[in-house]
C-alpha cells in the first residue's frame, strides 16, 4: 500500500529536495501516483494524462490543460525573471496554433540576456530581450504578453497562421487586442529577425474571419494579387436571409466556402450545404468550396477564382433584391 502523501503535497507540484525534507523515500517519489515532467520535480500523474478526445477541439482543450499543467509543475524550477514564452504561452493565451505542436510537451521558458537559459529535460530554454510591459500572468504562471507572443511565433509559424493567430486575437465579437497594438509590439521587438513575415501578417489581418483554415484561405488568396472578399458576410434575398458564408466577391457572383471535416460526417449539416449551394445559385450566385487540399496547394482554387473574375459581370452584383449585410 502506498504510503500516504503529506497534505501540502496533494494535488500540486513539489521538488524532490522538499520531498526528503518531508521523509517521502525514493522508492515513494517512483509510485504510479507521481510522475516526473522535468528532473527533480514530481506532480500528480492525472495532471498529465492524455485523456479521452475525439475532436480537434477537444484535443487542443486537452493540449492547453497538459501545458497549464507542466507549466505549474515547472514554477518549482523557474529561473529568476522567467516566463512561459513562445508556443507555450500561445496556448496559455488560448492563440489557435497548427495541430503539429499537439504532439511537443515541451515547455518554452525564456530568461533575459545576461541569464542562463534552462537546458535539461523537457524545456526548451531561450534568452530575449525585453520589458516587463512584455510580460503577463497566465493562470498564476508568468507568460509573456499577447502581443509579445504573437511577434515571437513569427519564428515557429508561417505568414497564414500567423494571420490566423492574429485574426483570431481580434476578432470583432470579443477583441483580446487590436492590431495597432500588434504593430506597435513588432515595432518595439528588439530584433530584426522575422521582421517581413511579422509585416505582412499585419497587412492581412482581419477581425471578422472565424476559423484558422478561412484565415489561411484568405492568405492565399492576397498572395495570388487577388482582392480582399468580403469576410463572413450574411446574404438576403427579398428580405429572408439565405445564409452567412466564408467569402464572398459580389462584383464576380461568386462565394468561396472552407468545408471542414465536420462538413463531410454530421449528414445534417452535408444536406444543408446542399440546400444553400442551391439556393444561392437560384439567385445568380456560384460556390466554390475548398478543402484541406486546396490549402495544401492553393493554385487550382486560385485558377477557378480567376476563370470567374474573368467572366462577365454577374447580375447578381445590380440585383436590388439581394442584400449583403455584416
Amino acid at each position: 500500500m502506498l504510503t500516504p502523501l503529506p497534505d501540502r503535497f496533494v494535488n500540486r507540484a513539489f521538488t524532490v529536495s522538499e520531498a526528503a525534507e518531508a521523509g517521502l523515500s525514493p522508492r515513494r517519489l517512483r509510485a504510479s501516483d507521481l510522475a516526473m515532467p522535468f528532473p527533480h520535480v514530481r506532480v500528480p500523474s492525472n495532471w498529465l494524462a492524455h485523456g479521452a478526445a475525439s475532436t480537434v477541439a477537444e484535443k487542443i482543450a486537452a493540449k492547453r490543460r497538459r501545458v497549464v499543467a507542466f507549466a505549474r509543475a515547472y514554477l518549482t524550477r523557474m529561473p529568476k525573471n522567467g516566463v512561459c514564452s513562445g508556443v507555450t504561452a500561445a496556448y496559455l493565451h488560448s492563440i489557435p496554433l497548427p495541430l503539429r505542436f499537439l504532439n511537443d510537451d515541451r515547455l518554452d521558458i525564456s530568461v533575459p540576456y545576461g541569464a542562463r537559459a534552462p537546458r535539461h529535460r523537457g524545456i526548451v530554454g531561450h534568452c530575449i530581450s525585453g520589458t516587463r510591459g512584455d510580460m503577463t500572468n497566465v493562470d498564476g504562471i508568468p507568460a509573456t504578453t499577447l502581443e509579445r507572443t504573437w511577434c515571437d511565433l513569427a519564428a515557429v509559424l508561417d505568414v497564414p497562421d500567423l494571420v490566423a493567430a492574429g485574426d483570431a486575437l481580434i476578432h470583432h465579437r470579443k477583441p483580446r487586442t487590436t492590431t495597432r497594438a500588434l504593430a506597435d509590439a513588432a515595432h518595439s521587438y528588439q530584433t530584426t529577425r522575422w521582421r517581413a513575415r511579422r509585416a505582412e501578417a499585419l497587412s492581412l489581418l482581419n477581425d471578422r474571419v472565424e476559423s484558422p483554415r478561412e484565415s489561411r484561405l484568405r492568405v492565399h488568396l492576397a498572395r495570388a494579387g487577388l482582392p480582399e472578399p468580403a469576410v463572413n458576410p450574411s446574404i438576403f434575398y427579398r428580405g429572408m436571409f439565405l445564409g452567412r458564408v466564408d467569402l464572398l466577391y459580389l462584383a464576380w457572383g461568386l462565394i468561396i466556402e472552407y468545408e471542414g471535416e465536420q462538413h463531410l460526417t454530421d449528414v445534417r449539416q452535408w444536406r444543408k450545404d446542399i440546400d444553400r449551394v442551391n439556393d444561392f445559385g437560384d439567385i445568380g450566385l456560384r460556390t466554390i468550396r475548398a478543402t484541406a487540399a486546396d490549402d495544401r496547394d492553393p493554385s487550382a482554387l486560385i485558377a477557378r477564382i480567376r476563370a470567374c473574375a474573368a467572366a462577365p459581370e454577374s447580375g447578381a452584383a445590380h440585383d436590388p433584391h439581394l442584400t449583403i449585410k455584416w
